[in-house]
């Protein structure tokens, strides 16, 4: 038996987002500079698994960045045209930089996942599951926020999950303190690391191919 995962993405509208970055560090703003400089980082790792979108508004809220990713999960038995089990694994990325975040904010984002939901995914037995990850940036993160992010999960099955799943997830992330708290189901926060990326350990289920995307 053979297992084919095909990856689709790798499509990066940019726009005039560097400009804005120089401008930003012509200004002397060494927290801004420091965020620019981080999210570009972030970005960077994220465009070769991404389709990157900038200034997306999304159910009447503008993110800075979108993403979307898509895997599917093939087997193939002898020949590759004889497949069977063909599923499909999405990931939508929304990127916002605000001057600070509160837990209820966040409650705010997870009603966008669950509104847009019903648009956004096309339920199937060959739909497996869909992320819908929200990453903030933000000047501090507080104890508060740090706690509910790290604990916080929201997952949605799907016609009791025949249909396949849904998990809204958060990333919140302080550059000028290099702190960063992210949900247990948000699989997109390796790319959100301060540190250098370790190369990726051999990997092991859909899961683990998301994860190899970033190393």
């Amino acid at each position: 038996m053979n297992v084919t995962v095909v990856v689709q993405r790798r499509r990066v509208i940019f726009e005039d987002r560097f400009h804005r970055w120089d401008m930003g560090q012509q200004t002397g703003d060494e927290g801004s500079t420091e965020t620019e400089a981080y999210l570009e980082r972030v970005l960077d790792r994220l465009r070769h698994s991404y389709d990157l979108t900038a200034d997306r508004t999304v159910d009447g809220r503008t993110f800075d960045w979108y993403g979307h990713c898509r895997i599917e999960h093939q087997k193939s038995f002898l020949h590759p045209s004889i497949s069977y089990g063909d599923h499909a694994s999405l990931d939508h990325l929304f990127v916002q930089r605000r001057d600070g975040v509160e837990q209820s904010d966040l409650t705010e984002f997870a009603e966008v996942a669950h509104s847009i939901a019903s648009d956004w995914i096309d339920p199937s037995p060959t739909h497996y599951e869909t992320s819908f990850t929200f990453a903030v940036l933000v000047p501090e993160l507080s104890p508060t926020v740090e706690s509910f992010v790290s604990e916080f999960t929201d997952r949605t099955l799907l016609r009791y999950g025949l249909h396949g799943r849904y998990d809204v997830a958060f990333v919140v992330a302080a550059p000028s303190d290099q702190q960063m708290a992210a949900s247990p189901e948000a699989e997109v926060a390796r790319a959100f690391s301060f540190t250098e990326l370790d190369p990726p350990e051999k990997p092991s289920g859909l899961r683990g191919r998301l994860r190899l995307l970033f190393g």
